[in-house]
């Protein structure tokens, strides 16, 4: 076994995972991952690269541990559509896949193994659900744990192979700035299909702590696992941490009585207004880090007290060293802005992209970010913005080349261009600029009805705005940067105020999910600050004046109040 557990000491200390009832001592652990590994042999899918349709819970841990110490897991979001999954099967170079739950798969079951992993008596099982026998000739995937693929500005994502040596000593890195120890309670809130929530279990299971697994985040539920499980920190993106503290009024009880020692927040930047009043709600520090896949999560981290945590930072590197170059590729001093280069023993070496896309994202011997940010005397990263186009919604990162692609489908579309739109809480969201080819019978709601069927919740933009033209530069290239705050001005109209009383009690919810006073008929939910676990909330309380014609199917094609009366009439 190549896994993550036989090759650390911290094996030997107690480590529990732990939901609902649901718990397994290191031990117990240990013994349903050599089972599974067990099955993989016998199976033949030792050594192969194998997806894991995995989202949050004990079980899509265990799965991904278990193939991670066997195979080449490729961990995937379990909302993806068929399509999308038939595309990754092809880039990842998958040779079979695995899902905890009913998938609709479409015609990959005509080419791949499928098997699903089914819970028998308290132990995972994997079943076949088709007859395909794995390829033998397939190339082996020794050295290789984990699979990501991190999404650009071209149409096929980078892939990332992240091996055990890179995962430990992230794991590593991350126990020593958090100083974590058995005693450590971890409730980890994000799935683990992202490298933030599968990165903070492995790090706590190492150092011999607990990792509470909800089955899903509900802001709801939290406080209850909070006074349930009394965890000594918990972890998220910006977007949860905002969601959680919406609540913090009415469970101030469980907040006083909460043992928290820190609270950790990465995926994205956080405002600076977020974390202070987290820190203040909660009278515990915020550890904010900055990191990407390609160093299996962690870069930097702001320390716990007493040391030096200065606001606004990225924090400092810990375990790897991290340096600032210009476009030339020559070394910048402290303070000067540049892009943020990275090397260590927890960063890969090269993509499995190929060779172009290596040559391009390596500079002798360190991994070029992508991203611009300076360092201050004390060693502090404090992150600029971004050379990509690639948008980060809420800390997960989208290509727009894919949501481009997705929309120019639709026949009556002639051009689309996808870009980044600023977003209160999300930090960005997406935006497209679209020119028709056919300008009667299609219009913002259609196309987005449309892209439902072909893309994630999450990848389908909030606005989408026709156009006649879109901005170009001299070369005659699209440029996305900048697109947004040309293009708002030309939608920018008088806002249309309340009329009658079903309007202004529709309003009076959106003021209260949103915080917000000045709201009109026309405004979407989602520019204004919404997202989608607000919408959530939103839907929840506009039940009984929309007497239930509200969905959230329905809420995403229409997120104005002048399209929810146009639903309910």
């Amino acid at each position: 076994m190549k896994g993550l557990f036989n090759a650390n000491k911290c094996q030997e200390k107690l480590a529990i995972l732990s939901i609902g009832g649901y718990s397994l001592t290191y031990e117990k652990l240990k013994g349903q991952i050599d089972k599974i590994v067990g099955d993989f042999k016998r199976l033949g899918l030792e050594n192969k690269r194998v997806a894991v349709l995995a989202g949050n819970g004990p079980e899509a841990l265990i799965s991904v541990l278990a193939c991670a110490s066997s195979a080449a897991c490729a961990p995937l979001n379990p909302t993806i559509k068929s399509q999308e999954l038939e595309r990754l099967i092809a880039e990842l170079g998958l040779d079979a896949v695995l899902a905890l739950a009913d998938f609709d798969f479409g015609d990959i079951g005509k080419q791949v193994p499928i098997f699903k992993v089914e819970s028998v008596g308290g132990r995972l099982e994997l079943r076949g659900i088709n007859s395909l026998k794995l390829n033998k000739k397939a190339k082996k995937s020794n050295n290789i744990a984990i699979i990501l693929h991190t999404s650009g500005t071209t149409a096929k994502p980078k892939i990332v192979p992240l091996k055990s040596s890179n995962i430990l000593a992230s794991a590593k890195n991350i126990i020593s700035i958090l100083k974590l120890s058995e005693k450590d309670i971890c409730l980890d809130l994000m799935p683990f299909f992202h490298v933030h929530g599968l990165m903070v279990a492995v790090s706590t299971l190492l150092s011999g702590g607990t990792v509470i697994c909800p089955p899903k985040f509900e802001a709801n539920q939290f406080y209850q696992w909070i006074k349930e499980f009394g965890p000594t920190w918990f972890t998220a993106s910006p977007t949860i941490h905002q969601s959680i503290l919406d609540l913090a009024r009415q469970n101030r009880k469980i907040i006083k009585k909460s043992q928290l020692r820190f609270i950790r927040s990465s995926s994205a930047a956080m405002p600076i207004k977020l974390l202070a009043e987290l820190e203040k709600k909660w009278r515990a520090p915020v550890a904010e880090s900055y990191g990407m896949s390609e160093a299996a999560l962690q870069i930097t981290s702001n320390p716990l007290p007493p040391e030096l945590k200065k606001i606004g930072s990225a924090g400092k590197a810990y375990g790897l060293k991290i340096a600032i170059i210009d476009e030339a590729g020559k070394r910048l001093k402290t303070g000067k802005v540049g892009e943020i280069i990275i090397r260590g023993k927890n960063i890969i070496k090269e993509y499995g992209s190929g060779a172009e896309v290596n040559r391009r994202s390596f500079w002798r011997g360190w991994l070029r970010t992508g991203d611009m940010g300076y360092l201050d005397k004390d060693g502090f990263l404090f992150i600029k913005g971004r050379i990509k186009e690639m948008i980060n919604k809420g800390g997960e990162k989208i290509s727009p080349k894919e949501i481009d692609e997705a929309i120019m489908r639709h026949p009556k579309v002639k051009l689309a261009v996808a870009f980044s739109m600023p977003h209160p809480s999300l930090g960005e969201d997406i935006g497209a600029a679209v020119i028709l080819n056919k300008k009667n019978g299609i219009n913002e709601e259609r196309l987005k009805v449309f892209l439902r069927k072909n893309l994630s919740d999450f990848k389908v933009p909030s606005r989408i705005f026709i156009v006649e033209e879109v901005l170009k530069g001299p070369t005659g290239k699209i440029q996305r940067l900048g697109l947004y705050e040309k293009i708002k001005p030309l939608f920018t109209a008088k806002k249309v105020l309340p009329k009658n009383n079903l309007e202004k009690d529709i309003i009076k919810v959106w003021q209260e999910i949103l915080k917000i006073n000045k709201i009109a008929v026309d405004d979407n939910f989602f520019e204004i600050g919404g997202d989608s676990l607000k919408a959530i909330g939103l839907i929840k309380a506009l039940k009984k004046i929309t007497h239930n014609k509200i969905n959230n199917k329905n809420f995403l094609e229409n997120p104005t109040i002048k399209g929810i009366i146009k639903l309910i009439k």
